[in-house]
């Protein structure tokens, strides 16, 4: 991965860490309803400035547990502000995390960023667990 996300440059270039965070998370909301998922518990992996998960775990209540992950020390400074009840934000590498499964892994606008995006999505792949029968792995980018 690039040290630009750790170093502070993509943060310089892009201040808000994203804009259209509720655009995308209604999307996710909608797509999880439509496909009669009840998940227990979400992550999403590279989770920029937290405000897809802090929009989901709104639509979704407190049933839900909420899980960010973020390696940009600047990005987490932006994200962790926003943690709740059940919503946690981590400045961790997810892949290096033993004993974490969840339902549903999110990755919005992280593939392209990743060298080696295959190995990334087969370790990924470990994270999730079966629940009814599917596991859901969006990848927006």
């Amino acid at each position: 991965m690039s040290k630009i996300y750790q170093d502070g440059t993509y943060l310089a270039k892009n201040s808000t860490w994203h804009e259209d965070s509720p655009y995308k998370a209604g999307w996710i909301s909608r797509l999880i309803k439509k496909n009669s998922l009840a998940p227990n518990n979400i992550c999403e992996i590279g989770c920029g400035s937290g405000e897809i998960l802090n929009n989901i775990s709104v639509e979704f209540g407190e049933q839900v547990n909420f899980f960010g992950y973020e390696i940009s020390p600047q990005a987490y400074e932006i994200c962790k502000k926003k943690n709740k009840k059940n919503l946690t934000f981590s400045n961790n590498d997810i892949l290096k995390e033993k004993n974490k499964y969840f339902d549903i892994a999110l990755i919005i606008d992280v593939i392209e960023h990743v060298e080696d995006y295959f190995y990334f999505l087969r370790k990924v792949k470990k994270k999730l667990i079966i629940k009814y029968f599917t596991s859901l792995l969006i990848c927006l980018y």
